[in-house]
């Protein structure tokens, strides 16, 4: 993940943390967050679901930071204070069909009957390629 700011432009420091924590960064995934000309600027790197149930497990963990960050904005703005435009962009490790991925039935159902040591999801939902969750 890389945040390039043109010289000349009004910038905050760059941060490693999701807007609200206090904190390191994340082991696995990769969030900077920059205010360029009053525009919030969000680049991330999500980490993928992999393979395991621990895996799964972090990316879920991820996924709340993010809708915790997205939600103390709303809320900011409920109640009534100006709240710079965001821009999200990065690497989001997801597809939201089938159609966005690609050896869907491979990373679905073969590759559990190759790799035995490959942990089978319960939750149709984290099962399939790595990052390739709806």
């Amino acid at each position: 993940t890389c945040l390039m700011i043109l010289r000349g432009l009004r910038s905050s420091a760059v941060t490693n943390v999701f807007p609200g924590e206090d904190g390191e960064h994340d082991k696995d995934g990769r969030i900077q967050v920059c205010t360029v000309e009053g525009i919030e600027i969000w680049t991330t790197y999500v980490p993928n679901s992999g393979w395991s149930s621990q895996s799964h497990a972090r990316r879920e963990k991820w996924d709340e930071r993010v809708l915790s960050a997205l939600e103390r904005r709303r809320l900011r703005m409920d109640g009534g204070e100006r709240v710079s435009p965001l821009i999200w962009a990065g690497d989001m490790n997801v597809c939201r069909e089938d159609r966005d991925a690609s050896h869907v039935n491979f990373f679905r159902h073969t590759i559990y009957r190759i790799r035995k040591n490959y942990h089978i999801p319960t939750d149709k939902n984290n099962k399939g390629q790595p990052g390739v969750i709806p």
